[in-house]
């Protein structure tokens, strides 16, 4: 199995979840994004090292867009 690219599916769906969370934005679809990362962790051989490294690393990524999106935001209403 490819490790690295598990692992960049799990940061990445779980980043989209925590952003979409951040924002308010409804959760309509959660059970899809569940069922991603149910099967993306199924395939990693050491689950709990996954999920850790997932979640900090989603943290971080989250962290980031946020800080851009508030700083496009902020910029756009100056501007209005």
């Amino acid at each position: 199995p490819d490790v690295d690219y598990e692992r960049e599916e799990l940061v990445a769906e779980l980043t989209a979840v925590l952003v979409a969370h951040r924002l308010g934005k409804g959760m309509n679809d959660i059970g899809t994004s569940a069922h991603y990362l149910q099967s993306w962790f199924g395939q990693c051989a050491d689950k709990e090292k996954a999920r850790a490294f997932a979640e900090r690393h989603a943290a971080i990524a989250a962290d980031y867009l946020m800080g851009i999106w508030q700083q496009v935001n902020t910029t756009e209403r100056r501007a209005a």
